[in-house]
């Protein structure tokens, strides 16, 4: 079996803060970067009618731009000092290459995966209605008197239930996703089983819906502490 090559190494001398392409091309990053989060958003915004949160958006994107843009610059003055330094470069193998693009189309996946998750458990398990038999879901020790209590894991999602008193049907639901903020990534599937948010803060990932005799639901991120991830958190319940 032939042996793989080994990787091409060279070395090259790059003024970073002093040159005027690279320069150009950190300024054509940090723009296009602002400039499709700022479309997205607004997409999502606009597809929600929330068109006066766009114009307060777009500037913030754009301090964002040039926060990053700003940022490389410190960046380049700090590792090269102004000055011309010869830089080590060596060509990645295809392995390591495959390896890197698997890592963004995972990033993709996992929020795809965890929305997909929820939609599931919210279309299995519904509010006022019997506990289904569901083969992610297993009864535990209960937590309050006369209330049956399940818990399991479906995907990336922790669920909890819990039934009314003296009754099979469900009181309430606690879906717990580590990780990343997803409220936003969440929310067209949590609104397409519970209806539009009645009130929501966006810049603090917080939506909540309220109904006659007491009945909730909340659809809002907990921020991790040091050690421990943050959880985007889906819950249906009785105030």
């Amino acid at each position: 079996m032939k042996p793989p090559s080994p990787p091409v190494v060279w070395e090259i001398d790059i003024p970073l803060a002093t040159n005027p392409r690279l320069l150009k091309t950190l300024a054509l990053v940090s723009g296009l970067a602002a400039l499709i989060s700022s479309l997205f958003m607004s997409v999502i915004l606009g597809a929600q009618s929330d068109w006066d949160d766009i114009a307060p958006l777009l500037g913030i994107f754009a301090l964002v731009g040039l926060g990053m843009f700003v940022s490389f610059v410190l960046i380049a003055l700090t590792v090269q000092t102004l000055e011309h330094r010869t830089m080590p470069f060596t060509t990645l193998s295809r392995g390591a290459l495959w390896s890197l693009l698997l890592m963004l189309l995972t990033f993709g996946a996992v929020q795809a995966d965890a929305v997909t998750e929820v939609e599931r458990i919210l279309d299995d398990i519904r509010q006022d209605q019997p506990v289904p038999r569901l083969d992610y879901l297993h009864p535990v020790a209960p937590m309050n008197p006369g209330c049956a209590l399940f818990e399991g894991q479906y995907g990336a999602v922790t669920l909890q239930v819990e039934t009314h008193p003296d009754s099979p049907r469900v009181a309430s639901l606690l879906l717990r996703i580590p990780g990343p903020d997803q409220t936003r990534a969440l929310l067209p599937a949590v609104s397409r089983v519970l209806g539009a948010p009645h009130s929501q803060d966006r810049y603090q990932s917080s939506y909540s819906w309220d109904w006659p005799e007491y009945r909730a639901a909340s659809l809002h991120y907990v921020p991790g502490g040091p050690g421990a991830p943050g959880q985007t958190i889906v819950s249906l319940f009785y105030r």
